[in-house]
């Protein structure tokens, strides 16, 4: 048996961090703190806020009827074994790239948070 077979074996139990929803919010209307953190909002008018920008997002999937992200969405591909391995297929199911892709391109529709670039798509 590898070595890393051992640890792996060692290391079969997997355990939660114990965490208590504090609250819960329905609606926000505010910048992230991390869209703030890179000073963002200095540059959006001198940018036009991203308008004519496409980025690609590789990651989980994406949710293509968030409201958010619906708008924005112009294509995807699925390069994994998830939906039977459907190329045409991209639906988000962990939730991590649907995160990604509002990190970056979240509507300005006064409700939830602002994109890093308000105008792209992805």
């Amino acid at each position: 048996m590898s070595k890393l077979s051992k640890i792996f074996l060692k290391r079969k139990r997997i355990r939660l961090v114990p965490f208590r929803v504090k609250e819960i919010i329905e609606n926000v209307n505010e910048i992230p703190q991390g869209v703030q953190m890179i000073q963002a909002p200095a540059i959006w008018d001198k940018s036009r806020k991203g308008e004519g920008v496409v980025i690609a997002v590789i990651d989980t999937g994406c949710q293509i009827d968030h409201p958010d992200l619906r708008d924005r969405i112009i294509g995807g591909r699925n390069f994994t074994k998830d939906f039977n391995g459907d190329p045409n297929n991209f639906s988000d199911n962990n939730g991590h790239g649907t995160h990604v892709a509002g990190t970056i391109a979240a509507t300005e529709n006064n409700n939830g948070f602002l994109g890093l670039h308000l105008w792209q798509n992805f």
